[in-house]
């Protein structure tokens, strides 16, 4: 079983990166000092650190300033579904006056037919309501599409059975005959692309542009803090302003208290609290958590969770929540469906990557001595070793001058990472930038060494070291991409790779994959702790 807490020294977690900019007071500017990669600006105008509690009328203040920003977020995700389902009605009965040779679908009838299904439209909105989908974005870290889709589906779904009915319903009580079934598919197939990603482009676009960042603090100066503090500024859109504990690890600096909770809320003007595990008694953090309740969002890192994944489901008895471990559904089914979505998507990569793949070999072949290719033993399944495909780029015999670097390793454990590695060539550092020297390895999925998600491969000198509850990453494929891709890459500690491998493994599913997937996309563009 992994450990509970990930290992983490004071000096990984702390000791790099600058103090984050423009911090507004004397205290904020010394509780973030030296704070790693600090690059969000705190907004909030603080004077002092004041060890008085929030007076009431700040506090009514601060209740209006989120209630007034709650309000403002569901209009604009309101307006934005809305909308959303107009152009997805537009691009739906254009499509099908196409594709349908029924004469109610034809371009003559356009205006009529979309009139009607923009009557229907409450059905739908009625739907997102009823699923939840206007109550998530205020209590989140940061706005999720994907965690949504789910729902988003399903309220699409409802909502055209709930617009059949009004239909239904018209015609029964008055007679009139509106024929609009096959217009609600034809708008619901284009909404379920279009209402998404129109939530996805407000989400990360122009509401963060009003709103501003996220401001957090978390509670606790422990281990899991740290890991906590150190995610969230890797994360676009979040400022975290620092910790709050009642007694911080030796050379850790906080913003107050924890009684001065509300005083900090309403200073700081946080948008959410994150309890990570502090040292005060968690009856009195209870009671001093409870009348944040409505002024800021609060959420908790589970004691156990190493244990605890997407899957995972809170259950309550007699009035007590309790955290279900989800076991990992790996049967034969689970896997089938695993390996050919890992072929069919590494085929078409292959396919529509194709010019790319060969522009690059051009572009190494012209600029350096050596193949173009890499070749190199991994460890794969079962332990099992396969030979990995790379875009060469480093020089030619670069595995040779590995040992001169090892003063130069900055990684723990049995990793081998060197920042600035005077053997990658020009063209090289563009590739592991964009990470398109990992290209090829769509080969390798095809043949069946890899999958499209897991664990990434180590070399054997490596491999041969994890053992223990590690050992688990050896039952799946090794992957081309995986939850150490998301979650920092080069940038995390070796205990913590472990432990991502570990929970990846005990957790798998398929939303999880297709999550990570969907997540590598953004971390590829922005290059986080890719050299």
């Amino acid at each position: 079983m992994a450990p509970s807490e990930p290992v983490v020294g004071v000096s990984s977690a702390m000791g790099s990166g600058n103090a984050p900019a423009n911090a507004m007071g004397q205290v904020a500017h010394d509780a973030i000092e030296g704070m790693p990669n600090g690059h969000n600006e705190i907004r909030a105008a603080a004077t002092g650190a004041g060890g008085q509690a929030a007076s009431p009328i700040a506090s009514e203040v601060t209740t209006a300033a989120v209630a007034t920003k709650h309000l403002d977020g569901f209009a604009l995700e309101f307006a934005t579904d809305f909308l959303a389902l107009q152009l997805s009605a537009v691009m739906g009965l254009l499509l099908l006056s196409v594709l349908s040779h029924d004469p109610n679908n034809s371009l003559d009838h356009f205006w009529a037919s979309l009139l009607h299904l923009t009557a229907l439209f409450p059905g739908f909105l009625i739907a997102f309501i009823t699923y939840g989908l206007y109550r998530r974005t205020g209590r989140r870290i940061q706005p999720s599409v994907f965690d949504d889709l789910k729902d988003i589906t399903h309220a699409m779904a409802a909502g055209g059975f709930l617009a059949l009915a009004i239909v239904v319903a018209i015609h029964k009580i008055s007679a009139i005959q509106v024929s609009v079934s096959s217009q609600l598919v034809a708008m619901g197939a284009v909404g379920l692309i279009i209402v998404p990603a129109s939530r996805a482009f407000v989400a990360n676009v122009i509401r963060w542009r009003i709103n501003g960042a996220t401001r957090i603090a978390v509670v606790g100066t422990g281990t899991v803090a740290q890991q906590v503090a150190r995610r969230l500024q890797a994360r676009t859109g979040v400022s975290w302003i620092g910790f709050v504990d009642d007694h911080p690890l030796p050379g850790f600096e906080v913003i107050g208290s924890i009684a001065q909770l509300p005083e900090l809320c309403h200073r700081y003007r946080l948008d959410q609290v994150i309890v990570a595990f502090s040292q005060a008694h968690p009856a009195d953090l209870t009671t001093l958590l409870r009348p944040l309740h409505g002024r800021v969002s609060i959420a908790v890192v589970p004691r156990y969770f190493d244990l605890v994944s997407l899957r995972s489901q809170i259950e309550e008895i007699y009035g007590l929540p309790v955290v279900d471990v989800a076991s990992p559904h790996l049967g034969l089914a689970s896997r089938m469906v695993k390996r050919g979505l890992d072929i069919a998507m590494a085929s078409i990569g292959l396919v529509l990557f194709a010019p790319l793949l060969a522009v690059i070999a051009i572009a190494i072949k012209s600029s350096s001595q050596g193949p173009i290719l890499f070749h190199q033993s991994r460890i794969g399944q079962n332990r099992k070793a396969f030979t990995i495909l790379k875009f060469r780029t480093m020089t030619f015999g670069a595995e040779a001058q590995r040992a001169m670097l090892s003063d130069r390793n900055q990684a723990d454990g049995p990793l081998f990472k060197v920042k600035g590695d005077p053997r990658v060539t020009m063209i090289g550092r563009v590739l592991r930038r964009t990470s398109l020297d990992e290209l090829p390895q769509l080969w390798n999925v095809v043949l069946g060494d890899m999958s499209l998600v897991g664990p990434r491969p180590l070399v054997a000198e490596e491999s041969i070291q994890i053992d223990g509850w590690a050992a688990r990453r050896f039952d799946v494929r090794p992957g081309l991409t995986g939850q150490w891709q998301v979650s920092g890459r080069n940038e995390l500690a070796h205990n913590e790779l472990c432990r991502l491998d570990y929970l990846y493994v005990a957790c798998w599913s398929m939303q999880w994959d297709l999550r990570i997937l969907w997540q590598t996309v953004g971390r590829v563009v922005s290059g986080y702790g890719a050299y």
